[in-house]
């Protein structure tokens, strides 16, 4: 437990909690308490949890809410992104509104991937996403895993980024350039110092 306020605001190093098992195959609660707790002490004050390194798609969806409630226990000390991406909108939408009522302030999502979305389905993903629990939402750009990019030319996407729908990107991609090309949308007149 840490002494200092909470953030409330998203910023700061924020680790990408893993999913520890027990020798059962059944979440080790304790294991994700004593990780969180060692990261907190190496001035941690933000957890992104229930992503690709947490092996979100392979758990069922009874054990990513299990995971999303365990990190919850700290929802007053530090500042939660709950990872909620799914292929399905209405399976993101739910889990989306568990990580608001265990008190997170911020979910993220990786776009909808397999099947052939386009820009249209990409971006009503997003909003269907924020207007199921008015809750701020990260785009989280992972095209080597779901082989879906962000397509920084398309206009809806753009819109998307721009109409207050989206806090920020979580980019986890070797195209280093497109931070330069988001940060550009969100703010045109800026350029990176």
């Amino acid at each position: 437990m840490t002494d200092t306020k909470k953030r409330t605001t998203l910023g700061g190093v924020v680790p990408a909690t893993i999913t520890p098992f027990d020798a059962e195959e059944r979440i080790n609660a304790d294991a994700l308490r004593t990780l969180m707790t060692w990261n907190q002490s190496q001035g941690a004050d933000s957890f992104f949890i229930g992503g690709s390194s947490a092996e979100c798609f392979l758990l069922s969806p009874e054990e990513r809410k299990e995971v999303f409630a365990i990190a919850a226990e700290r929802r007053q000390e530090v500042y939660l992104i709950a990872h909620v991406g799914a292929i399905s909108t209405r399976e993101a939408e739910d889990y989306a509104r568990c990580a608001a009522r265990l008190g997170y302030d911020t979910i993220a999502a990786t776009p909808p991937f397999y099947y052939g979305f386009g820009s249209r389905e990409f971006c009503a993903y997003y909003r269907d996403i924020a207007d199921a629990t008015g809750m701020p939402v990260i785009i989280y750009n992972f095209p080597g895993n779901t082989g879906k990019h962000l397509d920084l030319a398309n206009s809806e996407i753009i819109k998307l980024l721009r109409d207050g729908t989206i806090l920020g990107v979580k980019h986890t991609n070797q195209e280093v350039y497109e931070l330069e090309r988001i940060k550009h949308i969100n703010h045109p007149d800026e350029w990176l110092r």
